[in-house]
């Protein structure tokens, strides 16, 4: 019989932070690759807005067609 210890004393331990992780968040524009580090004070306005409310899960962005859509959460 094998036994699995996770979290328990011989086994493995759960509790050690062994990673960090940073988050970056940019935007890009093709074909170019220009790449604008968020926040930026060089973009406008309404871009960074639209772009913190995608951040936060708020707003999707996506292509229907050649259409583009935008779909924006509320909480009422």
């Amino acid at each position: 019989m094998t036994k699995l210890a996770i979290g328990v004393e011989g086994g493995f331990q759960t509790d050690e932070k062994r990673f960090t992780f940073q988050e970056h968040n940019s935007v890009v524009v093709l074909p170019g690759w220009d790449n604008f580090p968020l926040p930026n004070p060089e973009l406008p306005e309404i871009v960074s807005f639209v772009f913190s409310l995608m951040i936060k899960g708020l707003m999707e962005i996506y292509f229907e067609g050649f259409y583009l859509k935008m779909v924006v959460y509320v909480e009422h």
